[in-house]
């Protein structure tokens, strides 16, 4: 079981829940960044979740120390001749006064053509929001059959944290717009990741075994995600 935390600083944090054959109730976070909450198997769900409660300043502190490790994970101003990243790779930005407006993607250049340049920002931020859509799209089309899973609903907003979470019991995945920042072979490994915990909610064996079985070069794109 997944638990979604949004904490007093407004970051926001997903704590694996799991019980276990044991006296205490105890949180960790573990080498690879995540939180995991093990309880006792009689123990409340209500008392578990009191527990990680009082515990959010801890978790906060945490995140704040892994803050600013991934470069991904930041807006970038939209501005002639400055450098923005999309898909990995740095871009450098030209804005052009005209009509249409649009938003045209070139191997080393982003070209916005916008009627005045105070439209730049936002002209980029909806062109972003409908391709990293319509990417995650496809790999979802993808791999939701190929994990046997109904395609879910998708929510996409930028988050201070987390690249992605899962509601198994809403049948709802939240991806982080900040992935179109980074190479696409990430943006697909978090899509499965995400996917995966319809079949297994949790970071078990099972769920690595899984993601081993159908991306062997995962924990490759994980280190590539979170190295910048």
């Amino acid at each position: 079981m997944i638990i979604n935390l949004t904490l007093p600083s407004g970051r926001e944090a997903a704590v694996e829940f799991t019980r276990k054959k044991m006296k205490n109730i105890r949180l960790r976070l573990t080498a690879d960044g995540e939180f995991k909450l093990s309880a006792p198997l009689r123990l409340p769900e209500e008392r578990a979740l009191s527990f990680l409660r009082e515990r959010e300043d801890w978790i906060d502190q945490k995140l704040a120390e892994n803050a600013g490790r991934t470069g991904y994970l930041q807006d970038e101003e939209i501005q002639d001749g400055g450098t923005v990243t999309v898909l990995g790779i740095p871009r450098t930005v030209a804005v052009f006064i005209g009509v249409p407006e649009s938003v045209i993607l070139k191997p080393d250049r982003l070209l916005v053509t916008v009627k005045s340049p105070d439209r730049a920002a936002k002209a980029a931020a909806a062109w972003r929001r409908r391709q990293a859509r319509a990417m995650v799209g496809e790999y979802i089309q993808k791999w939701a059959p190929v994990l046997g899973v109904p395609v879910p609903a998708i929510v996409m907003r930028r988050m201070k944290t987390l690249w992605g979470s899962c509601s198994h019991k809403k049948r709802k995945v939240t991806l982080n717009l900040y992935l179109f920042n980074a190479p696409p072979e990430c943006v697909e490994y978090i899509v499965l990741h995400e996917l995966a915990h319809f079949v297994h909610p949790n970071h078990s064996p099972a769920f690595h075994a899984l993601m081993g079985s159908l991306m062997p070069d995962w924990k490759a794109r994980k280190k590539l995600l979170e190295r910048k």
